[in-house]
Parts: structure tokens; C-alpha cells; sequence
């Protein structure tokens, strides 16, 4: 499971999660049906964290802990992934999320893609 924060137009956060981030990017970005209701009106920018667990649950948690974080505090974890548990969330343990790097997973790449198919 994948747990994500985008940026979206207006300088807005959005925070899911996902088995497949490709996948719920592209949702998002409006590519393909199934994007959230938030981000249909608020255009995505840039996918800003990204964390894997293997445990459905534990995503589930870690996404309900950063929805109760400030819009600072978010801003202050994107600058520094890592120290997710350690600072924001310390009732899930570290060994149970892993840092990913958001730059893998362009929005602008998924977008022309999807451009470069249509045409």
C-alpha cells in the first residue's frame, strides 16, 4: 500500500491511499474515472511524499494521522520524508513505512503519456 500527499492548485494537500500510485495518479490527474471528488476541483500539481507499508492497516493509520496534521506540519514532513514517525506520527512504528521518492512518479510525465496515446 502506498500513502501519498499531492499538491494541488491553490497550494492545497491532498493526502490518500493506494495500491497503485501510477494508477490513482492518473485518477486524479483526470487521465482515467475513479479520481477523488477533492482533486476533480482542484487540479494536481506534483506528487510531493509518497511512503509504502505491506500492511493495510497501517497505511490506513498513517493516512489518518497525517489528515490530522497542520498544513505546516505537512509541509515541514515533505521536506523531510523520513521523519514521518519519528515526529508526526509516533504511535506507528519506523520499521513499519518506508520513503519512497515521489520524483519516480511524475504527474507531467503521466499526463503527456497519456497525450502522446490519445493522438
Amino acid at each position: 500500500m502506498f500513502i501519498y500527499i499531492i499538491r494541488c492548485q491553490g497550494e492545497t494537500l491532498y493526502t490518500g491511499i493506494t495500491t497503485d500510485i501510477t494508477r490513482r495518479l492518473r485518477q486524479h490527474a483526470g487521465l482515467i474515472a475513479g479520481g477523488a471528488k477533492y482533486t476533480k476541483s482542484h487540479k494536481i500539481l506534483s506528487l510531493e511524499a509518497l511512503w509504502s507499508t505491506p500492511n493495510d492497516t497501517d497505511a490506513r493509520k498513517l493516512e489518518c494521522a497525517l489528515k490530522k496534521l497542520t498544513k505546516n506540519q505537512k509541509l515541514d514532513l515533505i521536506s523531510s520524508p523520513c521523519k514521518l514517525t519519528s515526529k508526526y506520527c509516533t504511535g506507528l512504528g519506523e520499521a513499519d513505512f518506508m520513503c519512497e521518492d515521489p520524483s519516480l512518479y511524475s504527474v507531467e510525465d503521466l499526463i503527456s503519456k497519456h497525450t502522446k496515446k490519445s493522438v
